[in-house]
């Protein structure tokens, strides 16, 4: 399914900032981080950039940027990491990012974001990388 209004939406990118009631860990010298597996979300944000090649550097998106509208319906599903669940609004990480396993906790590792791409089920996926 094509939609090529979310070709500027796909090409953002931005990190996922997940706070924990336990900080998240090293693991054994590496770049990833592993949550206690009691751990809880505490607060999740997002803040998209804009990738600019003539200065090789990120930029904040602008007020006209924000304000626009990637994917113009009434409402959409969203799917995130947690594969079995899907939500109807914008907090779709909030709500499902807890129930994601990554070295035995919460997932704090996969925090870039990749895009939203269309499932066979009529749902979107949110892409998270590490």
């Amino acid at each position: 399914m094509e939609r090529p209004e979310l070709e500027f939406f796909n090409s953002l990118s931005g990190t996922l900032e997940i706070e924990l009631n336990n900080p998240a860990n090293p693991v054994a010298g590496l770049l990833n981080l592993s949550a206690d597996s009691d751990a809880k979300i505490t607060a999740v944000r997002l803040a998209p950039e804009v990738f600019v090649d003539s200065t090789n550097d990120f930029r904040p998106l602008s007020e006209a940027e924000l304000a626009s509208t990637a994917y113009l319906v009434s409402s959409i599903r969203l799917r995130g990491e947690f594969r079995d669940t899907t939500v109807d609004h914008e907090a779709t990480e909030r709500m499902t990012r807890e129930k994601t396993k990554w070295l035995g906790g919460v997932d704090v590792h996969h925090i870039f974001f990749e895009g939203l791409h269309p499932d066979e089920d009529g749902n979107w996926v949110i892409q998270w990388g590490s």
